[in-house]
């Protein structure tokens, strides 16, 4: 699914896309990764490169399809 450069400020609710393998959310305006996230099982690759984001929640470990994760270009921090 590619939803990239729309300049969304919020994460879309794909709650439903249990089969989704690839999403594409770069170059938004995405301040923070939501939980559901990790209901999207079968994913295999996300890009949330150039948004807003400050921290990764720990529900990404549960998604362990996830061979790619493309962060690059977002406000996180060490702390």
């Amino acid at each position: 699914l590619f939803l990239a450069g729309n300049t969304l400020p919020a994460f879309p609710e794909l709650q439903r896309l249990s089969s989704l393998r690839i999403l594409d959310v770069s170059a938004n305006k995405l301040a923070s990764i939501p939980p559901f996230v990790c209901q999207l099982a079968a994913l295999r690759e996300i890009n949330f490169t150039y948004n807003r984001i400050t921290s990764l929640p720990a529900v990404l470990t549960r998604l362990t399809s996830l061979r790619a994760l493309y962060i690059g270009f977002n406000r996180l921090s060490d702390g």
